[in-house]
């Protein structure tokens, strides 16, 4: 079995549009009889981020929820809102749905209609019923979500849910309350990025640490900038 299948996913046609649907025997025996939608998967995800927590069966857990992740539930890729408005710009078709995160979490105030399917994907979502959005009001959510300090994200989520544009709080997604409270370590999550700093202006003011959503920012006592690598998103 090459790499690709092997750890990737399997072309399928569905109505006229190409999806990828994971081969792997734990989703094709496990995954599709007992969590059948995105909230039985959000469930699913924070009960076993609760025992990556315990003692003895902790790390177990946290290395299961890593290989699932690498190989199974694909991943996402944090961008800076520059990147993620160039994508919208060269979508074809574009539906919004409710955030699940938010939605099962209910954490904070953030609006819930952020979770964007892209291309095929949006032409399925419509399909479905999800109302569709021009690329202009897209790009209105966007710059809203960014003033608000939520993550844009590209998602490949439980497949074939492919080509995903979701503007993530720290308190209700799923793979960040994993990653920050539970120290599951995902894959790629940290993206390619990282923040530029202009030392000359800055006043020591403290706003970029309040506003960095997963506290990877802070000043040490000389006051010199510190950035975590291991919280940090880009």
């Amino acid at each position: 079995m090459s790499t690709e299948n092997r750890y990737t996913s399997r072309k399928v046609e569905i109505e006229g549009i190409t999806i990828y649907d994971s081969d792997a025997r734990f989703r094709r025996n496990f995954l599709k009889k007992h969590l059948k939608n995105t909230v039985d998967v959000v469930r699913f995800s924070y009960m076993m981020g609760k025992l990556a927590v315990k003692p003895v069966i902790g790390p177990l857990i946290r290395k299961a929820l890593e290989w699932h992740y690498r190989y199974i539930h694909t991943n996402s890729v944090v961008v800076p809102i520059d990147v993620a408005k160039e994508i919208i710009k060269n979508t074809t078709d574009i539906a919004v749905s409710p955030c699940v995160c938010r939605s099962v979490r209910g954490n904070c105030d953030h609006p819930l209609n952020t979770c964007f399917g892209l291309n095929f994907y949006g032409q399925m979502k419509k399909k479905a019923g999800e109302r569709p959005v021009s690329i202009e009001e897209c790009l209105k959510v966007a710059d809203m979500c960014h003033e608000r300090g939520l993550i844009s994200v590209v998602e490949s989520c439980v497949q074939p849910y492919q080509d995903n544009l979701c503007f993530c709080c720290a308190c209700c997604c799923m793979p960040l309350t994993l990653k920050t409270q539970y120290h599951v370590p995902f894959v790629n999550y940290n993206g390619p990025y990282l923040p530029k700093f202009e030392e000359d202006k800055c006043s020591r003011c403290g706003k970029c640490v309040k506003a960095c959503p997963v506290g990877a920012m802070s000043f040490d006592e000389n006051g010199r900038r510190r950035l975590d690598l291991d919280k940090c998103l880009g």
